[in-house]
Formats: C-alpha cells, structure tokens, sequence
C-alpha cells in the first residue's frame, strides 16, 4: 500500500507504528492509498478530530482506529495505558470513537464532494488492539461495545498477512451493509478522494538524497547473508535460492574473495557476457575470474581446473551437457570438488534457456541446499509490482518505508515510447535535485528499439549510451544507459525506466520480461508503456488478488 506521508519521523503511539510498518507490506489491489493521522477540523461533537488511518482501496473506504498498550473499561469508563505507564480516560469506546470519526469524515468531506460516486461503495469503520489478546468469559467481557465483527486484536497484527485478512473481513462486513450491489472504486476516483483530503501534503526528501540513504543500506552484509556466508566456508558443495533482489550475486562475490583470500582460484560462469565483464572489472583478488559459458572452453585451454567453481544465475545453466562442461572446470569434478550454485528459484519466469529439472535433482543431490528470504536490492513498492504481476516469491525486502512509488505511463503505439521514456529521464537527471545519469538505465524489451531510445533521450538533451564492455569497465560514465532487459540480466540500476514490457498475447513472456526488467531497479522505477500492456498490468494484479482472497 501506497502510505502517506510515506515516512513518519515519530509516533506518539508505538501501536501506531508497528501498524503503519505491517501496512507498508499489505497489498490488497492496484493503487491502494492509506492516509496516515488524518486531522478532522470539522467534527461532530469535537474542536478537532483525528482518523489514525484512513483506507481508501478498490474495495472501499475504511476508517481504522488502533489501541495499544493495556485496555480496561471500569464503570463505563475506558482506561488506556501506554508503555510510559500514563492512563488517559474516555467515556465512549475505542468503536464508538471510529463510529464519530468517520461520519466526520463521511458528512463534511466525502458527502459533499462525492455523493453520487460513493453512493453504493463499501464505507465502514473499524478497530484494532494492536497488543491485546480477546477475553470473554461468561458473564463478564473484558471488551464491552466492541463488535468482533469490526475488532481486531493481537493474532490480527501478528504480521501484514494477518492485517491483510483482517481489512479483508472488515471489508466483507460492510459491504453487506450496502444498499443493493456494491461498487468498487475506480483508480481515478481514489487519486481524487486523496487529492480532496490531502492536498499536496506528502513533501519527499529529493530523490538523490533518497539514493544515497538506500544506497548505504544496500552496501551491509544483512544477517541473513552473513549466515549464509558461514555455511559456504564449512561447506564443498552448496546451492543457494533466491529470487531476484536476494542477492545472489553480491554473495557469489564475497564468497569468491573469501576463496581468494585463503589461496584459492575462482572461476564465476554465467550465461551474460555483461554480467561477466561487470564481475571482472570489478576490483578483487587475480585468484578470480569471471567468464561467460560460451568463451569457457577457450579459457578452459589456457588454465587447469579450478579450486572454486561460482555459478550464477544458475538456473540458466539447468542442463545436462552444461553440467558436464562445468564438470571439468573445477578439481575433483562436480561431485568431489567445492562449487557454489546459485539460482533463481522461479525458473519458469526467470531463465530464457531450457530448464532442466533432472539437472537441477543431479546438483541437489550432491550439495548442500539454503534460501534467501531477504529482498537486500529492491524498495518495497518494486516488490510488491513485481509479486503482484509474476506471482514471484522475490523475498521480503529489508528497505521498508523506503523507494517510490512504481509508476506507470500509458502511451498509444509502441513508437511513442522512446519519446515519453526520454521525458521521464530527463527530470530525473535535471534541476538542482537531480540524479547522477550513471545512477539510471532505460531497459527496453525490443531490441530495434534501443538505438531508438539513444536517439530520443540525446534529442532531449540527456546524455546516453548503450550497454557495452566499456560501460562496465569498472569506472563510473557520466551517461544513462541504454540496454535490452535479457542483456541487463544480473545488473542493476539504482533509477530504472522500463520502456515496454512485451507481447500482451504472449502472457508468461509478458511476465517473464516484466519480472527481468522491474527487477533490476533497487529504489525508483518507472514503466512507459502502451494501453494495452498496462491493462495487462492491471488484470495480472487483481487476477492475483482474487486468489489471495480466495
């Protein structure tokens, strides 16, 4: 979900936060928007009201009144106490406090401005109690006024997932509150609702200052990769999983100069030539090199095996006549020798080579196996694109709260996008609070197309390149670039714009390339494309819905 203010520098509530963290994760359809601290100048019966968090999603519209810390009703009374042990008091009950505050809402703001679009969307109010567990017993209730219907309690706050069923089921309560059948909002209606009750309030930290905060934590160890790292010294034979963003590279790297360092040679086979020269320039110890599949035979002549064998993106190489060729790369072969294979578990999106499950068995059976839970590359709203779209398992990205937003530009023709990507380029890399063009790529599904877009970002002033040994040289180039998704693979750009996505008809190679392409981007991304491969977007994000809700 898409909050705002998408960051909070402090909560009066610890309650609050930790909701507003699990929200971040919760992805209930396309454009979900949840207004944060929501103040009401005009209220009922108050000088002032305040909605804690406002939903405004495809389903509807919910006000959300969260309670942390210890709950007591005495004498109609109810007492909240927080973790400073400070106890406030209120005559009417946490429901009844959601009741007037949405009303609020509903009479001096929605009525007014939107009375024919809401008259049949699901509208409602409801409560959670962030840290407490439901007592009832017989004849006393720890909770009077509190219909379960409308509450949450601890086990529903237990994780996004479970906040996720619960606004579910807050949903399906009040849609049978609805006169009739209920409608869904559209997306133009949601960007007016929010716009109408929070006008140009989200004031973002300029996007270069946002990359280099991201960028800082990308350059940690995270502590799952530190474990791995562990298990990879103790271990001859192992396979790593991970989706895109986990890392697999970054640790492919570390441990290659651990090998190194201990006096080992390394050899790192990949299927991209790119992805090699990238490994190579890269400063590391002359134990290591990285080759491509195709020139290993040539390199094989010139040099004995190998002490370490590294093979990423792995799941390219899931065939038997590549095992045998990797067989006589590393001492002791593939079955006594030390090798490290690192893989992309969604192998039905992710490899553009024939995939082998035999091959992939044979490896399994001789190493040692572990995942990557961790996303360590892409922002939160990349993550969800990408889950939402290909039905991916990516990881769970450790940057919460930061990135921006994917956003998405139609255009008409294929032969606009060249054009309406170069504008989206060009503010980002202009104006005092621009983006160093070495920071971004425009990756492009359509090989005719790449010539193109250097054309089209040169005539709108922005310098650029395609993707090529000496763009990876190692040295930093004051240039976007410009590549094909497939010759991208296994590199990364802070900023990326996607410029088309694929054949629509096509809809596991339309996947496969928005899997590829949306990946590669760690904190912004931007998608030019046509109509009819945004609505592609669209019905594979509540296709994916529905089964969630299922």
């Amino acid at each position: 979900m898409k909050l705002i203010p998408s960051s909070v520098l402090s909560f009066d509530s610890a309650a609050e936060k930790r909701v507003f963290a699990m929200l971040q994760q919760v992805n209930l359809g396309p454009n979900d928007v949840v207004l944060h601290s929501l103040n009401l100048g005009k209220h009922k019966y108050k000088r002032w009201g305040e909605i804690d968090f406002l939903v405004i999603s495809r389903e509807g519209i919910l006000v959300i009144e969260v309670k942390g810390g210890r709950v007591a009703c005495r004498n109609g009374i109810w007492e909240f106490t927080n973790k400073d042990n400070k106890t406030s008091r209120k005559k009417e009950s946490p429901a009844s406090q959601a009741r007037s505050a949405f009303f609020s809402l509903h009479d001096n703001y929605l009525k007014p401005r939107f009375r024919r679009e809401l008259d049949s969307v699901v509208k409602g109010w409801g409560v959670l109690f962030e840290g407490i567990d439901r007592v009832v017993s017989i004849g006393n209730s720890q909770l009077p006024e509190q219909p379960d219907a409308i509450t949450g309690y601890r086990s529903d706050c237990s994780g996004h997932n479970s906040l996720k069923a619960f606004l579910q089921r807050l949903f399906g309560y009040w849609a049978e509150h609805v006169r009739g059948t209920s409608q869904q909002l559209n997306d133009k209606l949601i960007e007016e609702i929010v716009t109408t009750l929070r006008p140009n309030f989200e004031q973002l930290p300029p996007l270069n200052s946002q990359l280099a905060e991201f960028s800082d934590e990308l350059c940690d160890l995270s502590d799952e990769q530190s474990r791995r790292l562990d298990e990879l010294e103790e271990n001859d034979r192992m396979m790593i999983f991970g989706g895109a963003g986990t890392g697999k590279t970054f640790l492919a790297m570390a441990t290659a100069r651990y090998d190194a360092a201990d006096g080992r040679s390394v050899l790192i086979v990949t299927r991209s030539r790119f992805l090699a020269e990238f490994l190579n320039a890269h400063p590391h110890s002359g134990n290591i090199v990285a080759c491509c599949l195709d020139d290993l035979k040539e390199l094989q002549a010139s040099n004995d095996p190998w002490d370490t064998l590294i093979v990423d993106e792995g799941q390219d190489m899931c065939q038997m006549s590549t095992l045998d060729i990797l067989e006589t790369c590393v001492s002791g072969g593939l079955e006594k020798g030390r090798w490290r294979w690192f893989g992309d578990p969604n192998n039905q999106i992710s490899t553009q080579y024939e995939f082998d499950p035999d091959a992939l068995a044979f490896l399994r059976g001789l190493s040692f196996v572990r995942r990557l839970s961790d996303n360590i590359r892409n922002a939160p709203p990349i993550v969800e694109s990408l889950v939402a779209v290909a039905e991916v398992d990516i990881g769970t990205p450790r940057s919460r709260g930061l990135g921006s937003q994917v956003k998405v530009k139609r255009v008409r023709c294929v032969d606009e996008i060249p054009g309406q990507a170069a504008k989206v380029v060009g503010k980002w890399v202009a104006g005092p609070d621009s983006v160093p063009r070495s920071d971004v790529v425009v990756l492009t599904p359509r090989v005719e197309q790449v010539d193109g877009l250097v054309a089209a970002l040169k005539a709108a002033g922005v310098r650029a390149e395609t993707l090529s040994r000496r763009a990876l040289s190692g040295k930093k180039r004051d240039c976007v670039l410009v590549s094909t998704i497939s010759e991208f693979k296994g590199l990364e750009r802070p900023v990326v714009c996607v410029a088309g996505i694929g054949e629509p008809s096509d809809v596991q190679g339309f996947q496969r390339s928005a899997y590829a392409g949306f990946s590669r981007a760690n904190h912004t991304l931007s998608v030019v494309c046509t109509y009819e491969e945004a609505d592609l977007l669209t019905k594979l994000e509540i296709e994916r819905t529905k089964k969630e809700h299922a």
